[in-house]
């Protein structure tokens, strides 16, 4: 989106000052030059994310402040972005807390939760209901700082090379699938495989997995997904939301000057609000073209046996965070009691709507 530097920083709520016009001095300060490590390989709109906000950082401080994105492998292991931010490895890193569930249970409500919060409510939860005050208490423990920098939203469920007519038909497959997801499919039968997104395509087409799930739509064919599957299924139950996070070790977030801090933050802002409408527009288009151009991909919903197990597996996986693990029971009740409410509204504002639409065309 074309924001103009100067716009957006007399828009920003505590945004860097700028006076009668004037943009904001750097010139007798010293540059940052920061690396961020991602989860991703380039090319997927998860990596827009990361790239988004580099960019605003850079805009809105003249250029004195940069962050080099680098794809998943280049600096650190895709699956080790956290860990190297925690160290001082990095300076910062862009990755999806859902991946720290062994870490800490508390962490995967950063990122959404299966069954859980939409895009749009999932950030009302963060940045309004005190859902990231909470959550930085936690990641204050890890020597870590978290901004919530994109959401790729509703997914589908995953591709397969074998139709799914009931629960039964999923035990004992091999399923690509990160996260909670993963232990909750582990739970109804399924053989999870945890392997980076970069290498699902290799893995369907190897027969090492029999499925695979992960990113949008729009990555999914950017992968080649839909040439080496012919069944895909919805709906994405294990993440309604997907929230990217960029993380900041916080030893090199306190030897930041002050506004260069007010910039990353206006700049985080800027890159979920941006990632949140581009994902939406491409994943539009990108199902719209494939129907056309792939009539043989067949889009299917799961059985409704397969969504009642998986969610009662859900449920049983909070329960048990919520007696072991002791931030999980501090805030996982405040997030249940934000969800009861935020829906009791929309159960009267938005889904009516579409029930109707659904019913009546």
């Amino acid at each position: 989106m074309g924001i103009s530097r100067r716009v957006f920083l007399g828009s920003a709520a505590g945004g860097l000052a700028v006076a009668s016009g004037m943009s904001p001095v750097f010139a007798q300060r010293a540059r940052v030059r920061w690396n961020m490590p991602t989860s991703w390989p380039s090319g997927l709109l998860l990596q827009d994310s990361a790239t988004m906000l580099a960019n605003r950082v850079a805009e809105l401080t003249d250029g004195e402040f940069q962050i080099r994105v680098r794809p998943a492998g280049e600096l650190v292991p895709p699956l080790e972005v956290f860990n190297a931010v925690q160290a001082g490895t990095v300076e910062c890193g862009h990755s999806w807390s859902a991946y720290l569930i062994g870490q800490n249970p508390a962490l995967m409500l950063e990122a959404g939760i299966p069954f859980g919060l939409t895009t749009e409510q999932h950030a009302t939860w963060l940045r309004d209901a005190g859902g990231a005050e909470m959550l930085d208490e936690v990641h204050a423990r890890f020597n870590v700082k978290s901004f919530l920098v994109g959401d790729i939203g509703g997914q589908m469920m995953g591709w397969f090379n074998k139709e799914i007519n009931s629960l039964e038909d999923l035990r004992g497959l091999r399923l690509r699938i990160a996260g909670l997801g993963g232990q909750i499919f582990e739970d109804v039968g399924v053989s999870v495989q945890l392997i980076p997104v970069g290498e699902m395509l290799a893995g369907l087409e190897r027969g090492v997995i029999d499925g695979a799930a992960g990113g949008t739509p729009t990555d999914n064919v950017r992968l080649g997904l839909h040439q080496v599957a012919r069944y895909w299924y919805y709906p994405g139950w294990n993440s309604p939301s997907a929230a990217m996070s960029a993380y900041v070790n916080r030893d090199a977030w306190n030897e930041l000057p002050d506004d260069f801090k007010t910039a990353f933050e206006t700049a985080a802002l800027a890159a979920h609000s941006e990632h949140v409408t581009h994902c939406q527009e491409m994943d539009r288009k990108t199902i719209a073209e494939l129907r056309e151009t792939h009539p043989e991909i067949e889009f299917r919903a799961l059985p409704d046996d397969v969504m009642q197990a998986v969610e009662q597996a859900a449920n049983r996986h909070f329960d048990r965070f919520a007696e072991e693990e002791e931030d999980f029971a501090r805030i996982f009740p405040e997030w249940q009691k934000f969800a009861a409410e935020i829906r009791s509204v929309q159960d009267m504002t938005v889904y009516p709507l579409n029930r109707h639409r659904n019913v009546h065309g």
